[in-house]
C-alpha cells in the first residue's frame, strides 16, 4: 500500500482507517512542510516578544 501524503487537501475516513488499522505510512508533502515552517516562525516571534498565546 502506498503512503498517505499530506498535501493540505482533505483526508478521507478511509485514509484515516488505513493508517489506524493497516499501519499505512504517512508522509508530509513539501507544501505542508513549508506552511508548518512559516507557522512555527510566527509562533517563535510571538513567544520571543512575550506575547501571550492561548490554545497551544
Amino acid at each position: 500500500m502506498s503512503a498517505l501524503v499530506l498535501t493540505g487537501a482533505g483526508v478521507s475516513v478511509g485514509d484515516v482507517a488505513a493508517v489506524a488499522r493497516q499501519a499505512r505510512k504517512v508522509e508530509i508533502g513539501a507544501y505542508v512542510i513549508g506552511r508548518l515552517e512559516k507557522a512555527r516562525k510566527v509562533l517563535d516571534q510571538a513567544a520571543a516578544s512575550g506575547q501571550q498565546i492561548y490554545g497551544l
